[in-house]
């Protein structure tokens, strides 16, 4: 091997060590992934109204969802729960609630 390729090839071997420290402390400053049901919010934020035509939807289904929404953003578990349990009042069929209940009790 010539001395060239020798170089070459620790220079290759120091770009590839700098990339992976690049790499590594890039994902220690990125930023946590959110809760996914913060993610279905803003999605259901900006697309959930298409299909009723641009207005607010009024179903009980959607008034529960809106309020699970709200919970997902609380701090306190209890208060948490509470919220599921009244989204469940208005619309037993909002059962990502029942998961969050579940998660959240015992």
């Amino acid at each position: 091997m010539s001395n060239k390729q020798r170089r070459q090839k620790k220079l290759q071997a120091r770009t590839e060590k700098a990339k992976e420290a690049r790499r590594k402390r890039a994902m220690e400053e990125s930023d946590p992934i959110p809760d996914r049901r913060v993610m279905e919010k803003a999605m259901w934020g900006i697309f959930g109204h298409l299909q009723e035509g641009g207005a607010a939807p009024s179903t009980p289904l959607h008034q529960a969802q809106a309020l699970c929404y709200e919970a997902v953003e609380q701090d306190d578990p209890d208060i948490q729960v509470q919220m599921a349990q009244e989204a469940l009042a208005i619309s037993p069929d909002c059962c990502g609630r029942l998961c969050s209940l579940g998660r959240k009790r015992p």
